[in-house]
C-alpha cells in the first residue's frame, strides 16, 4: 500500500505531475512542501555551502556583480551590450532629490523587475555608475574604443590590447578582411539572441535591398534577434541570417569568398551538433533551387548541402550526408 502522504519534495516530476493530473495534490500544496522544507533545513546546512541558493539583495553588490559579469561576457562594455543582455530600463525607487542613486529607498527597499527579479532596473544608466567607479579604481578603462558603438565604452585591459592587435581592414562594402592583412579570417554561426552577436544591438542590421515594407526580398522576412534564429558572421561582418528552422536564408553579401566561408561555418556547427537537419527552400524571399547557380547556391553545396526536391538540405552530426 503506498504511502497517504508522500513526501512531494522527495517525489520524481514525473510522479508530481501525474498526482497534480490526477487531482492527488495541487500546486498550492506542493510549492508549501518545499518552502517548509527550506525552513526546516537551511539553517542546519553546514557542509561547505547551503542546499538552496540565496539571492543577494543588497542592491550595490547585485549592481557590481552585473558589471563584472557584463566585462567578463563582453570585454568592452556598451549600451548596445547591455541591451543584448535584456537588462530593463525601469522607475527608479530613492530617496528625495535621488541620493544614492541605487534604485532602492531607505525605507522601502530596491526596486524589482516585476517580471524578472533577477535583473538589474534601471539598464545601462544603472551600470554605467558601478563602470564609472570600476574605472576610478583601474579595474577597467573607458575609451572610444570601437568606432560607431557611442561615446560610453568600457574595457578591461585584457580586451583593449587584445584589439589593438588587430590592424585595419580593407575597405569596399564586400571587402574581406583578408585583403591587406595575414591575418586569420574568423568566421563564426551564432544564435541571433547570443549576447556576441553585436546586430540588432550595439550594431543596426546591415542595409539590404529590401521591399515596400522594408523587408528582405519584399516577402516579409526581416532579421531580428529572435528565439531559433542564428547569424554568420565572417570576421565581424554579417553575411547570413538564418531563419527559426532553417527554411530561409538572409543573405548580407554576394562576394563568393564571404559566402563560402560562412556557408562552411553553418557546415562545421552542424557537424558538431550544434544545429539539427536543415533544409534551406529560400533565399532572400526566392526559392533557392529556381534561381539557377548563385553565388549562395555554389557555397552552400560546396559545403555539403545536397540537392533534394524542396531544396538543399544539411545533417547534423558526424556522419552527415
Amino acid at each position: 500500500m503506498s504511502d497517504p502522504t508522500p513526501d512531494l519534495t522527495r517525489t520524481t516530476a514525473a510522479d508530481l505531475a501525474a498526482a497534480l493530473a490526477a487531482g492527488e495534490t495541487t500546486s498550492v500544496a506542493l510549492t508549501q512542501a518545499h518552502l517548509d522544507r527550506i525552513a526546516a533545513v537551511d539553517g542546519s546546512v553546514d557542509a561547505g555551502g547551503h542546499a538552496f541558493l540565496h539571492v543577494d539583495t543588497d542592491p550595490t553588490r547585485r549592481a557590481h556583480a552585473a558589471a563584472e559579469h557584463l566585462l567578463d561576457r563582453h570585454g568592452v562594455v556598451t549600451r548596445g551590450a547591455v541591451a543584448s543582455e535584456r537588462i530593463p530600463g525601469g522607475k527608479t525607487n530613492m530617496d528625495e532629490f535621488a541620493m544614492g542613486s541605487s534604485t532602492e529607498h531607505s525605507a522601502y527597499g530596491p526596486t524589482r523587475n516585476p517580471w524578472d527579479l533577477e535583473r538589474i532596473p534601471g539598464g545601462f544608466a544603472a551600470v554605467y555608475k558601478v563602470l564609472a567607479a570600476f574605472e576610478d579604481s583601474g579595474r577597467c578603462r573607458r575609451g572610444y574604443f570601437v568606432s560607431g558603438l557611442g561615446a560610453a565604452q568600457f574595457g578591461t585591459v585584457g580586451a583593449i590590447d587584445r584589439l589593438r592587435t588587430f590592424s585595419e581592414p580593407a575597405t569596399g562594402p564586400d571587402a574581406a578582411s583578408t585583403g591587406g592583412s595575414d591575418a586569420e579570417v574568423v568566421s563564426v554561426a551564432l544564435a541571433a539572441t547570443d549576447p556576441a552577436n553585436p546586430y540588432g544591438a550595439a550594431l543596426p542590421w546591415p542595409e539590404r535591398s529590401s521591399g515596400e515594407d522594408g523587408s528582405v526580398g519584399g516577402a516579409g522576412h526581416r532579421p531580428g534577434r529572435k528565439a531559433g534564429a542564428l547569424v554568420v558572421i565572417v570576421d565581424g561582418r554579417l553575411v547570413l541570417y538564418v531563419e527559426r528552422g532553417g527554411k530561409t536564408l538572409l543573405t548580407f553579401s554576394d562576394d563568393p569568398e564571404l559566402l563560402g566561408l560562412a556557408a562552411r561555418s553553418l557546415a562545421d556547427a552542424a557537424g558538431r551538433g550544434a544545429l539539427g537537419r536543415m533544409t534551406v527552400e529560400k533565399a532572400d524571399g526566392e526559392p533557392l533551387l529556381g534561381s539557377g547557380t548563385t553565388p549562395l547556391r555554389t557555397a552552400l553545396t560546396e559545403a555539403g548541402f545536397v540537392s533534394t526536391p524542396r531544396g538543399l538540405r544539411l545533417h547534423s552530426g558526424p556522419g552527415r550526408r
